[in-house]
């Protein structure tokens, strides 16, 4: 599969996302994704990044978050 053909894309964190139909099984992921990654997102204190369908650029299957605070200064 060459990377023009991939069926997902990683894109940051935007309110078009739909979050509240995101499930990983995790309570505690689930929960900062539809809750708390916007507001962290707002106050520049994480970056959240999504993985999305090209066919569906709004449904979410992935998350990932860069904290500052998880850096050595």
């Amino acid at each position: 599969m060459t990377p023009g053909n991939f069926p997902f894309q990683i894109e940051l964190l935007a309110q078009h996302h739909s979050r509240s139909q995101f499930s990983c099984g995790v309570k505690s992921l689930d929960r900062y994704l539809k809750i708390q990654a916007g507001q962290d997102v707002k106050r520049k204190v994480a970056a959240t990044f999504v993985m999305v369908s090209k066919a569906e650029p709004d449904s979410i299957v992935g998350f990932y978050t860069l904290s500052s605070t998880a850096i050595d200064p």
